[in-house]
C-alpha cells in the first residue's frame, strides 16, 4: 500500500501586513504547473495528533476535539522569521498518496494557529480547534451600566446590574424572569425579542397590550394602566403599568420558527460568527423534535453554553469537521448505517483494548424531561384553578420540567438492574420529547460495547469520528457494524475507538 503524506498549510500576517502563507509537508512536494507551482517545504517533524471524541455510557456530555502542534525543523534558523508573524488564522492538515497532487488529499483537520514557539532546534505551530474557539465566545458584548437609579434615567439596570451581560434568549422561552433595568419607571429587560405571548403578576394575569414602542422615549411616554404590560421587542424591553406585586413570569417568543436549525443557525452566525457555508446539513436533522426554547438571563453565557443547552434537547452533539465546518450528529444504532469502509485483522496493530462504555447493560428506563418553566412560583402565589389559563399556568409553574417516562420490563426482567437513560432538554412539547425517547430506546435497546484498535494509517485515510466502520472481518471483536466515537491519527498509526 503506497505511504500517506501528510501536507499542512498555515496562515498569518506579516509586520508589514502583508499575508503569509506557508505549505509543508512530510515528504516535500513540488507542485506541478496546473496547482500553482507552490513548493511544499520538507521540515515537518512532529504531525499534530488529532483527537475527536463522541462520548459515550448513558448520560449525555459534550463532544470534545484537541489537537497537538505542528514541529518543523529549526535547526538552521530557517524559521526564526515566524516569530514576527501574528497567528489566529487558519491551519489545514491534510492526507494522502504520498507525491499525489494536493486534490487528491482529505482534510484531516481545520483549525486555527494560537501561536509560533520558535526554539532553537525546532519552530512549534500551536493549534486550536474551532470548537473551542466557538465554545469560549461571548454570546452578547452588552453589559448594564448600572445608571438607571431613578424614573427617567434610562433603563440600565441599578448599581448591582453594572456589568453585567444583558439577557438573551432563543426560541420560545416560557416563564421567565425579566431582569429590572428600570424599577422606578417598572421597565424590564429579556432581550431583543419577537413577542410577549403571555405575562403574570403571581396569581394575575396581565394583558399584553398591542402594538410596540421603537423608542425607550415612547415606552416612557406611553400611558400604561395597572394590569397591563406595553412591548419594545427592538429595544428588548418591557414596561408594567404598576410595580408587580408578586413574582413576575412571561413567556416570550424570540425566533420563528423556533426549531433546533433555526435556533442553532442564529447562534453560529450570530454570535458565533460563523457564515452560512460554516454550519453543517446535520443540524437539520434535528427538525423532528420541535420548537426549543433556551435563557441566559443577566449570567454570562457563551455560544458553547447555548449549544449545549439546545443540542442536549435533541440528545445530539455539535462538533466541528475536518473541513471546519460546525456540524450537529445524533448518535443511532450503527447496524441501521451503511459503513464507509471495513476492516479485517491484518488492518490491526497489537491487542485491541475493551474500555468501559457504560452501556453493556440495556436501558431499563427512559426519562425525558421537556418544557422548562426557567421560575417555579411557590404554591401561596399560584391562582385558583377556576380557569383554563389560570390552570394551565399553575401547571407550568409549580414545577421546572414536566417528565414523559418509558420503563421496559421485558429488559428489567432480564438485567434487574438496568440504568435509567435520562435527558433534560430544552423542547416545548410531549411530542418532541417522544421523538427524542424513542430515538434513545432504539440505540440503548441491546448491551453495547466500545473497543479502542490501533489500526495502520492507509486503512482508514478519510474516515471521522461519527462514521460506521464493518468490523465483521475481526469476529473476536463481538461487533459488526460499529461507530467511530473517538479518532487520534499518529504519523505511521491511529487509534480507533469504536462503539457498536
Amino acid at each position: 500500500m503506497a505511504a500517506i503524506e501528510t501536507r499542512v498549510l498555515v496562515r498569518g500576517v506579516d509586520e508589514a501586513g502583508g499575508d503569509v502563507v506557508v505549505r509543508l509537508s512530510t515528504h516535500g512536494y513540488l507542485a506541478a504547473a496546473d496547482e500553482g507551482r507552490v513548493d511544499w517545504l520538507p521540515d515537518l517533524e512532529a504531525l499534530p495528533e488529532v483527537s475527536r471524541a463522541l462520548p459515550l455510557g448513558l448520560d449525555h456530555e459534550t463532544a470534545t476535539s484537541g489537537y497537538t502542534a505542528v514541529s518543523l525543523g529549526n535547526r538552521r534558523g530557517q524559521w526564526d522569521w515566524l516569530r514576527g508573524v501574528a497567528w489566529g488564522r487558519e491551519a489545514v492538515v491534510l492526507e494522502g498518496p504520498a507525491g499525489a497532487p494536493t486534490s487528491a488529499f482529505v482534510p484531516v483537520l481545520t483549525g486555527i494557529v494560537d501561536r509560533a514557539d520558535v526554539g532553537w532546534e525546532t519552530a512549534d505551530l500551536i493549534l486550536r480547534d474551532r470548537l473551542a474557539a466557538l465554545r469560549d465566545r461571548k454570546v452578547i458584548d452588552r453589559t448594564f451600566l448600572g445608571t438607571s437609579l431613578a424614573g427617567g434615567q434610562g433603563a440600565e439596570g441599578g448599581s448591582a446590574l453594572a456589568g453585567q451581560p444583558w439577557p438573551t434568549g432563543w426560541g420560545v422561552v416560557e416563564a421567565l424572569t425579566p431582569v429590572e433595568a428600570n424599577t422606578q419607571d417598572h421597565i424590564y429587560s429579556v432581550g431583543v425579542y419577537q413577542s410577549v405571548v403571555s405575562a403574570w403578576d403571581g396569581a394575575a394575569a396581565l394583558t399584553v397590550t398591542g402594538g410596540a414602542y421603537p423608542t425607550l422615549a415612547a415606552l416612557l411616554g406611553a400611558s400604561i394602566a395597572t394590569g397591563q404590560l406595553a412591548q419594545a421587542p427592538a429595544l428588548g424591553l418591557v414596561r408594567l403599568g404598576a410595580a408587580p406585586a408578586s413574582t413576575l413570569t412571561l413567556t416570550v417568543r424570540y425566533h420563528t420558527p423556533a426549531t433546533l436549525p433555526t435556533l442553532a443557525s442564529a447562534v453560529l452566525t450570530g454570535p458565533g460568527g460563523l457564515t452560512e457555508a460554516e454550519v453543517g446539513p446535520g443540524w437539520a436533522s434535528l427538525d423532528a423534535v420541535g420548537e426549543a426554547g433556551w435563557w441566559t438571563g443577566a449570567d454570562a453565557a457563551t455560544v458553547g453554553d447555548v449549544l449545549d443547552g439546545l443540542t442536549a434537547a435533541a440528545s445530539a452533539h455539535w462538533i466541528d469537521t475536518p473541513t471546519g465546518v460546525i456540524d450537529a450528529f445524533v448518535l443511532s444504532p450503527p447496524e441501521l448505517a451503511a459503513p464507509v469502509i471495513a476492516l479485517d485483522a491484518d488492518d490491526i496493530i497489537g491487542t485491541p483494548r475493551l474500555e468501559a462504555a457504560g452501556t453493556e447493560v440495556p436501558a431499563g428506563r427512559l426519562e425525558i424531561e421537556y418544557r422548562r418553566a426557567w421560575t417555579t412560583v411557590a404554591p401561596e402565589q399560584l391562582p385558583e384553578a377556576d380557569t383554563a389559563a389560570r390552570l394551565a399556568y399553575r401547571d407550568l409553574v409549580s414545577r421546572e420540567w414536566r417528565l414523559l417516562a418509558l420503563d421496559r420490563p421485558t429488559i428489567t426482567t432480564r438485567w434487574p438492574h438496568a440504568g435509567t437513560v435520562k435527558r433534560q432538554t430544552a423542547l416545548l412539547t410531549e411530542a418532541g420529547a417522544a421523538v427524542v425517547r424513542d430515538r434513545l430506546a432504539a440505540l440503548y435497546a441491546v448491551p453495547r460495547r466500545a473497543w479502542t484498535v490501533t489500526v495502520r494509517r492507509a486503512a482508514v485515510l478519510g474516515v471521522d469520528v461519527g462514521q460506521v466502520v464493518d468490523l465483521s472481518g475481526v469476529p473476536r471483536l463481538g461487533l459488526g457494524h460499529a461507530v467511530v466515537t473517538s479518532l487520534r491519527r499518529r504519523r505511521a498509526d491511529a487509534d480507533l475507538t469504536v462503539w457498536g
